[in-house]
């Protein structure tokens, strides 16, 4: 990014006090701004229907609505804290990405793919990674397998994915035990720094 706003710093100690925090000085409102920026050019990218973080929430909330999580990031990524111990694995190859972000080929996954008859067709699909261009790429791509003969299933991807999630304050969990997380993995350093760092929450990258 060429704005200077992004310049964070490191936590340099000098005399026994951290002299600047990686968000210190920048306005939040500046920091999703930029963060919306990006991602609105990662949902034209991949020309996935999309799907809030407030919407995902209220789903997840109602008793009464179904929904089937699918998390398109890394196992690291996976293993350290997600949406809902209900999602899914689904892991993009990094060959497929580039492919498919080169050439506008299906992509393909590094752990099996659920068939369209194994999800509940009641149940709402949304897909979701670090900022949205995985999950764009993963719904775009079982649409054309899932909808090939019958469009009668539709797939959302998380606008903002799991850094927008976090940033307007809902929780994350590690899925092996259920426990909240107070930290969340943003993949790299180009998508951790969106992560708006408060007590209860920062990056790990």
């Amino acid at each position: 990014f060429g704005s200077s706003v992004y310049k964070f710093g490191h936590g340099v100690a000098m005399g026994g006090k951290c002299a600047k925090t990686p968000q210190e000085g920048l306005k939040r409102e500046d920091v999703l701004a930029e963060y919306e920026k990006m991602c609105d050019g990662y949902d034209k990218m991949t020309a996935a229907k999309q799907v809030t973080v407030e919407t995902l929430k209220s789903w997840l909330d109602d008793p009464n609505s179904k929904v089937v999580l699918l998390d398109t990031r890394t196992p690291a990524e996976y293993e350290h804290a997600v949406i809902s111990r209900d999602a899914k694995l689904l892991e993009p190859s990094g060959a497929g990405m580039a492919l498919t972000m080169a050439s506008g080929r299906a992509l393909t996954f590094n752990t099996a793919v659920p068939s369209k008859s194994s999800i509940d067709p009641e149940a709402k699909v949304v897909a979701y990674c670090t900022a949205g261009l995985r999950s764009g790429f993963a719904c775009t791509s079982l649409d054309r397998s899932w909808n090939a003969e019958v469009k009668d299933r539709e797939l959302y991807s998380l606008h903002g994915g799991i850094v927008a999630w976090v940033n307007a304050g809902y929780p994350v969990y590690d899925p092996a035990t259920g426990e909240e997380r107070h930290e969340v993995h943003a993949y790299a350093h180009k998508w951790g720094k969106f992560v708006w760092e408060r007590p209860g929450m920062k990056a790990k990258f």
